[in-house]
């Protein structure tokens, strides 16, 4: 059982998560005997900003013993700009994000970045996790400051600090000027998801996990959300996206990873998605709409072809040929 008073336990109860329990737990592990003031241990080599290979061996995972969520999974995943992350509800999306971010240990099993083992220790300074309605989690007095909050561990001057947030709200779409003083209680839903994301941002971990990013959003704010993620893959930013929503997944993924009942499905490319709505199907995940909607104009195929991802494209893609 999960004691209620730490973020997984909250997180379990439907609890806002702050962000600070987050920094905290960071914190502490780095400071455990052994390390040297947050420094990585001795196969600290296998993460570096350029980890994409990740290899999940005989992984068990389980909230209730009579219920396992993962029972000896394996799986290898060649990380390049976004992986989604798609699944039934309940089928372990979230808890997959934890326990690769080095939030959750596995009964058994290990975790490998580029062919070297990956204790939880390393996960933690591998990745960054943005949890679910993260705007929840927002407890500062001002948007600098909670930028601001996970930096200040490492970036002691003032005067280093500033341009840092704001570059990183810059990144995420927001101008410094305009923000920086707003208080966060105050800012709109996707505004406020993009200072939490900024933050996150900021820690510069290789690897940053969103969990449910749109979550509640509105359609504007969903997409304010897909063109910033978009932006932060052509920078070169790794993501893991987790998702309920397949139409923004495919969207935005460039790699897509299927959490089914008994079984992972990992695509190199999204695209494959077309070759696999069955397996959607049958294992209850909905399925983007454009591919229902090619499947049922027979164009599978040549929606493939054109990469085409989401019906506006689809939509256009037919008015030019038609």
């Amino acid at each position: 059982m999960v004691p209620p008073c730490c973020p997984l336990g909250c997180a379990a109860l439907g609890l806002p998560v702050p962000a600070q329990f987050y920094f905290r737990a960071l914190n502490s592990i780095a400071k455990q005997p052994g390390t040297n003031d947050g420094a990585a241990s001795d196969n600290s080599h296998a993460i570096s900003p350029k980890a994409t290979a990740i290899e999940i061996q005989n992984v068990s995972f389980s909230w209730d013993e009579n219920r396992p969520i993962f029972d000896s999974v394996d799986a290898k995943i060649r990380l390049a700009g976004v992986l989604g992350v798609l699944g039934p509800s309940g089928g372990g999306k979230s808890t997959f994000g934890m326990l690769l971010a080095g939030l959750l240990e596995p009964a058994s099993g290990s975790f490998l970045i580029n062919d070297l083992t990956a204790p939880k220790e390393e996960r933690l300074s591998l990745s960054a996790y943005l949890f679910q309605f993260p705007e929840r989690q927002l407890s500062c007095m001002t948007v600098f400051d909670e930028v601001a909050f996970g930096l200040r561990r490492s970036v002691k001057n003032h005067s280093e600090l500033v341009p840092k947030v704001r570059q990183w709200l810059s990144t995420v779409g927001l101008d410094p000027g305009d923000f920086s003083e707003r208080t966060p209680a105050l800012l709109s839903g996707g505004e406020a998801r993009k200072v939490m994301l900024a933050s996150i941002l900021a820690m510069e971990r290789p690897v940053t996990i969103l969990d449910e990013p749109t979550s509640g959003l509105d359609f504007k704010s969903v997409h304010t959300i897909l063109e910033t993620l978009r932006h932060l893959s052509q920078l070169g930013r790794r993501m893991i996206v987790i998702s309920h929503d397949s139409d923004f997944l495919f969207e935005v993924a460039d790699q897509i990873l299927i959490i089914l009942p008994g079984s992972w499905l990992y695509l190199a490319d999204k695209m494959e998605l077309a070759d696999k709505i069955e397996s959607l199907e049958s294992g209850g995940v909905s399925i983007p709409k454009v591919l229902e909607a090619a499947r049922q104009q027979r164009i599978l195929d040549r929606v493939r072809k054109h990469r085409i991802d989401s019906l506006g494209k689809l939509m256009a893609w037919v008015e030019q040929t038609a």
